[in-house]
């Protein structure tokens, strides 16, 4: 069993097995699509994951992980950014 914790490029093993297709109730991964002209492709980025009552819920962005303790995804260390802490 890994002990890898959520950061900012993955997420621990715990938080993945609950992971559900959008439009589901629960656990959800975010992504973004990038297109770039100079790129010779789209690029899909991860960038965190939101907790959905309903289907219909918009959706909570996780910013600590309820299982490791980690902050899962990019957006969750936005304002770390900001500050320049790390």
């Amino acid at each position: 069993m890994s002990n890898k914790k959520c950061d900012d490029i993955g997420m621990c093993q715990f938080l993945e097995e609950r992971l559900v297709d959008r439009g589901q109730k629960g656990f959800v991964p975010l992504h973004t699509l990038s297109i770039d002209d100079s790129a010779p492709k789209a690029e899909m980025q991860w960038r965190g994951v939101a907790y959905h009552k309903s289907s219909k819920d918009r959706g909570l962005l996780l910013n600590y992980c309820p299982f490791c303790g980690g902050r899962p995804g990019d957006l969750s260390h936005r304002d770390e950014a900001k500050k320049g802490g790390g």
